[in-house]
């Protein structure tokens, strides 16, 4: 599949427009070929009114600018949509009309030469030379498109040609100015004698810059039919090409097929078993893609013809209403139509629904290994001297309930990764794909799992704000595989169940049991309480730039083994990190696929829990700081508080003093160097309380 947007420019010698019935049929020529650009030659107008352009251009083209004609010979108009396109500069030469016209949609240049060439034996080196000249300053997308009144080739003319010296001069002319002849696609001559056996002629074409062919590779020119003049009107579309290749996702409004689930049990049962568990489940989701994506293709022409069936009857019994009083069987059966009609648009709307959704949009060891060679230099024995958590129940064998819990805890309807089938797929088939998926978890936890073709994602940037101007205005969230979000979901789970032992009170985000909203009101209460004893202190607010994106792996692992987490569960964190994969999702097309070295998807269950786990060693570090002198708490009372935390976000509260500021960019910097994230200074802020 693909998505073409197109460009259309009509080019046509309408020998003269002094006559009102070819006024209307040049009018009736651009409303049918929905062109956005026309270039007229041979006007034959001296001078050319609003009024006398709307006869012949309608209110389709709104600008336009010309080259009037010497008395009755010659005569040169441009017209333009412009609601697309803004004239940035216009010129006339003897037999060009040169318009540089701006896309409004995106800024882009298209220079457009109309052209009408000497007649008959008149020399024609003065367009040559034209042509050069323009080419000489002309840069990116140019168009030289009329009546030439020259040949390109002995094949232009279906009889000997008159002068092949200037067939010669064109070639070299149009080979200078660096532009290509485009070929029309269903005719050979442009021009006519009129006669019972006539002399044909190509006359009329469209040359393009090598800039205009590589933005628009697939530019066509076709001829239109020649009611009037003896020119045929030709129409050069420059097409651009979107490549959407077919991705397969699973629609939620097939549940409602009865032949669904024998389609799917058939498919999955039918794939061929091996010995690696997640191997053997991609292959089996595989075969089912492929007999889902020939089946819908019935699926999707029944529920047309459903549809449209339901309303020719509605439509024929309303009809048949107003001639007759309707039968018994047919008061019957309106309102059984009606029901399913109802029925039907449900469906269509939860199809739509999905669609519309922002979500659809919307090297292993090798890499941890030579990460853990750099690894960080904070000393994590001195920050975590507290009472150790008990772990023990992270690490224990994997059970079908827990995993059955964590599949119908995901929300069905978020958009699905490279696989194409989102969580809903898991809940309707469980009792299907419960071995397999048991079977994966099973090898999870004896340490042989080789995630690589289930730990895939898709990265679909979304724009934070309307105007995009640069990479960091869009958002990257991972479209994770279905079978690694369940992983992920599983181990989060386990996870969130002592996260709240682990991490310190004046983390809020993502922690089970606590609420963001708990420290704004924290915040609130001490910069109030700051302002009416009129103590001196200053409000550093953080934001780390893409945070989940920088978080260094061996960091991480080295803090979960300092936390005391077990050699499997670190072991099982280190597999997915390691094994996990992914592609740029853009227009629809995913590009090619890459390792990944650092950072936490977005998007995976697994990664805020562990991203807070990094951040804790921050507060960590301000509270040591903090008890041993080095940097003066501030608080109400005998409550101090240093930092308050909302996820990718700190607030740093100190006594203002520069000693503390340089306290502070130290720990920031150590913390920054050892777990790769960085502070995001346009949006940090340093606000000054009661200082002078």
């Amino acid at each position: 599949m693909a998505r073409n947007r197109v460009f259309r420019f009509l080019t046509w010698n309408v020998r003269g427009l002094n006559d009102q019935n070819k006024c209307s049929v040049v009018r009736s020529f651009i409303r049918f070929s929905k062109v956005s650009v026309v270039c007229l030659q041979e006007t034959k107008l001296s001078s050319t009114s609003l009024d006398k352009f709307r006869s012949f251009c309608g209110f389709h083209l709104q600008e336009f600018r010309t080259l009037d004609a010497a008395g009755t010979r010659g005569g040169l108009l441009t017209a333009w949509n412009s609601y697309l396109f803004d004239c940035a500069q216009h010129w006339n030469g003897s037999h060009t009309l040169n318009v540089l016209l701006q896309r409004k949609a995106d800024g882009t240049f298209f220079l457009i030469t109309n052209v009408y060439g000497p007649t008959g034996n008149s020399p024609k080196t003065p367009l040559f030379l034209e042509l050069r000249h323009i080419a000489n300053f002309s840069r990116g997308l140019w168009t030289a498109l009329g009546d030439f009144n020259v040949l390109l080739s002995l094949n232009d003319k279906n009889g000997l040609p008159s002068n092949t010296a200037d067939i010669l001069a064109f070639r070299e002319a149009i080979s200078d100015a660096g532009l290509l002849d485009l070929p029309i696609l269903n005719k050979s001559f442009t021009w006519s004698n009129g006669r019972r056996n006539p002399t044909l002629e190509r006359l009329d074409r469209a040359l393009i810059s090598q800039d205009w062919l590589l933005r628009f590779p697939r530019s066509t020119l076709k001829a239109l039919p020649r009611p009037r003049s003896d020119h045929t009107p030709l129409v050069l579309s420059a097409w651009t090409f979107v490549p959407t290749p077919r991705i397969f996702r699973f629609e939620s409004c097939w549940l409602h097929a009865s032949t669904l689930s024998s389609v799917v049990a058939t498919a999955w049962n039918a794939a061929p078993a091996g010995e690696d568990p997640a191997s053997t489940f991609c292959s089996k989701l595989d075969r089912v893609r492929r007999d889902l994506q020939l089946w819908s293709r019935d699926f999707s022409s029944s529920f047309k013809r459903q549809t449209s069936s339901c309303l020719q009857w509605l439509h024929w019994l309303d009809a048949a209403e107003e001639r007759r009083v309707l039968s018994i069987p047919e008061c019957r059966l309106r309102p059984k139509l009606k029901i399913r009609y109802e029925e039907l648009c449900l469906i269509e709307e939860t199809k739509w629904k999905q669609r519309s959704r922002i979500h659809w949009l919307r090297e292993g060891d090798a890499i941890l290994s030579s990460a853990h060679r750099s690894s960080s230099s904070i000393n994590f024995s001195l920050l975590f001297d507290d009472t150790p958590v008990d772990l023990s129940s992270l690490h224990a064998p994997f059970s079908e309930d827990e995993v059955r819990s964590a599949v119908f805890a995901c929300a069905p309807d978020k958009a699905p990764g490279p696989d194409g089938f989102p969580l809903l797929f898991y809940h309707r088939f469980w009792a299907l794909l419960k071995s397999d998926v048991m079977k994966i978890f099973e090898s999870l936890f004896a340490g042989s799992l080789d995630a690589g073709g289930i730990n895939s994602s898709w990265i679909c940037p979304i724009p934070k704000k309307p105007t995009i101007l640069v990479a960091r205005d869009l958002r990257p969230i991972s479209l994770v595989h279905s079978m690694a979000k369940i992983l992920s979901k599983v181990l989060a789970t386990r996870l969130q169940s002592v996260l709240h032992l682990l991490i310190n009170p004046f983390q809020t985000a993502f922690i089970r049991g606590r609420h963001i909203l708990d420290n704004f009101y924290c915040a609130h209460f001490l910069i109030h309480h700051l302002h009416a004893s009129k103590k001196q202190a200053a409000l550093f607010k953080i934001d780390f730039d893409r945070a989940f994106d920088h978080i260094n792996w061996a960091f991480l692992l080295d803090l979960l083994i300092a936390r005391g987490f077990s050699s499997r569960w670190t072991g099982w964190i280190s597999a997915l990190l390691s094994s996990s994969s992914s592609a740029v999702l853009l227009n629809g097309v995913p590009g090619s696929s890459f390792q990944c070295r650092r950072g936490l998807r977005q998007g995976d269950p697994l990664s805020p829990l562990l991203f807070d786990l990094c951040v804790d060693v921050l507060f960590r570090l301000f509270d040591k700081a903090v008890l041993s002198g080095n940097l003066p708490g501030v608080g109400i009372g005998d409550v101090t508080i240093h930092s308050l935390y909302f996820a990718d976000d700190a607030l740093l509260f100190f006594d203002g003093s520069v000693r503390s500021a340089v306290v502070i960019k130290c720990i920031l910097e150590a913390f920054s160097a050892n777990s790769g994230l960085k502070i995001n200074f346009h949006k940090s802020s340093l606000t000054p309380i009661n200082l002078p």
